[in-house]
């Protein structure tokens, strides 16, 4: 779990099949990563209910959306979720509660 995400599932080459991978592999680093802080089950659960409901609801291989659109809306998640992740280590220096062993926001 060395790569992350974004360098192991880049948007370029995503497709309905490899969305499926992506979703395993994120559900567990997930677990590991809850592990590593004390926490058990995922870090966000209510996202990972959310994204398991959607794809029982609608398996990726019966999706009608183009290649280029899953690329483009997956590519936008990346964005956020790093934009996020940033608002939350700013948001922790702000309030001072940041170990200095944490990541630093500069990407």
């Amino acid at each position: 779990m060395s790569r992350t995400l974004r360098n192991q599932h880049p948007a370029d080459r995503l497709t309905t099949d490899r969305i499926q991978r992506v979703y395993s592999d994120l559900t567990q680093r997930s677990g590991v990563y809850a592990g590593e802080l004390g926490m058990s089950g995922q870090l966000f659960p209510e996202t990972e209910r959310l994204l398991t409901d959607a794809f029982a609801d609608a398996p990726p291989k019966t999706w009608n959306l183009p290649v280029e659109d899953l690329r483009f809306f997956y590519a936008l998640g990346l964005a956020y979720g790093s934009d996020a992740r940033n608002q939350a280590f700013n948001l922790m220096d702000a309030l001072g509660v940041r170990d200095d062993d944490e990541e630093s926001t500069d990407d």
